[in-house]
């Protein structure tokens, strides 16, 4: 008898445990299910329309980098080495600074700053690179997730900002804040298909 009550009480151990493990992975799984919807992408960031704080940090050459850079529309690209999609972007964030010299770029990254000059060998100027230590930097524009995007105008005004999945992603962010309708971007792109 008093084998069965330590099995049975081993096994209502087991199971509570069990439970909980359960538990914590669904709540997992549902902050992230929110972090993803529209809902929460919107919660990240500074709201469009709104001057971006001013920042001063230091690129991974230890030149000064002031977020968002007054006098020029700007690109800032939080992310972190250990994103799989960030890594993703990196070969498109090079083509797209280039494309687009009258913007200045800047990604900052979560990491090390070991880590992160590891993880951005590929991206070359006129990419700016700052390591984001406890990204301390996307926390303080209230940014928590990545590949996440903002683009800033000459006066530090966000113009658009969100969630971003590679270099056509980057173009098309860039064309919603000079403006251009998306439903216009994508016919346009269309008639572009037809004729290629």
């Amino acid at each position: 008898m008093a084998t069965a009550f330590w099995i049975s009480y081993a096994a209502l151990w087991f199971l509570f445990v069990a439970a909980a493990i359960a538990m914590l992975a669904l709540y997992n799984h549902f902050g992230q299910m929110y972090m993803v919807s529209r809902e929460g992408r919107s919660s990240h960031g500074p709201a469009e329309g709104a001057p971006l704080k001013a920042t001063n940090a230091e690129d991974l050459h230890g030149l000064a980098v002031r977020l968002p850079e007054l006098g020029r529309s700007q690109v800032i690209l939080f992310a972190t080495t250990d994103c799989g999609l960030c890594a993703e972007i990196k070969p498109g964030l090079n083509n797209f600074a280039r494309a687009h010299v009258d913007v200045d770029v800047s990604l900052i990254c979560g990491g090390a700053a070991e880590a992160v000059e590891r993880w951005s060998r590929d991206i070359n100027q006129p990419v700016r690179v700052v390591p984001d230590r406890g990204r301390k930097i996307a926390t303080g524009y209230g940014i928590s997730i990545s590949p996440f995007l903002l683009i800033t105008n000459e006066d530090g005004i966000v113009l658009t900002r969100g969630i971003v999945n590679g270099e056509e992603g980057l173009e098309m962010a860039l064309a919603v804040a000079g403006g251009v309708d998306l439903d216009e971007l994508s016919a346009l792109e269309v008639q572009h298909d037809s004729h290629a």
